[in-house]
């Protein structure tokens, strides 16, 4: 008589520790790059939107202030000793300086949309016609990285030159 044993395997199917924690490795690894690609695509929408609320609002400072040449200097130089002018935009007579009083609170409240924002409005040399008058909106911010055009760190600009 003979006897045979006879010794199968059976393959388990199933995965090691080993290989779970690699997986879940890799999982961890893909959710955390994914975070951070959304992250920056968040950050660099929120740059872009501010620059464009500070463009828009540069060509309505710059297409105003082309109607008031003659009246540029004594606003600018006299902010102070000007009447707040409220009642210009409800449709009432004001003079061209009451009228550039009314559009500079408008764009100081528009301004304050931007973290940090500065409107500085300058004559090369003098507001009359033939010169230019420059125009520029600066704001902080800590997006991303400066681009250095304002000369401080994390500060952006947008300027322009508009012929009077």
């Amino acid at each position: 008589m003979q006897c045979v044993i006879s010794i199968t395997h059976k393959s388990q199917s199933g995965v090691t520790l080993l290989e779970l924690l690699l997986v879940m490795g890799l999982v961890n690894l893909s959710l955390a790059t994914t975070y951070m690609i959304q992250q920056s695509t968040g950050q660099a929408a929120q740059l872009g939107l501010q620059q464009r609320q500070a463009s828009m609002l540069l060509e309505q400072i710059a297409l105003t202030l082309r109607e008031y040449p003659q009246q540029l200097a004594q606003f600018y130089t006299n902010t102070a000793n000007l009447p707040i002018a409220t009642h210009c935009g409800a449709g009432q007579y004001c003079k061209a300086v009451q009228m550039l009083a009314y559009w500079n609170q408008q764009w100081q409240s528009t301004l304050q949309q931007l973290p940090l924002s500065k409107l500085q409005v300058s004559c090369q040399t003098h507001c009359s016609a033939g010169q230019y008058l420059v125009i520029q909106i600066s704001w902080q911010s800590q997006l991303l990285p400066s681009t250095g055009s304002c000369g401080e760190i994390e500060r952006y600009c947008l300027s322009v030159n508009v012929p009077l």
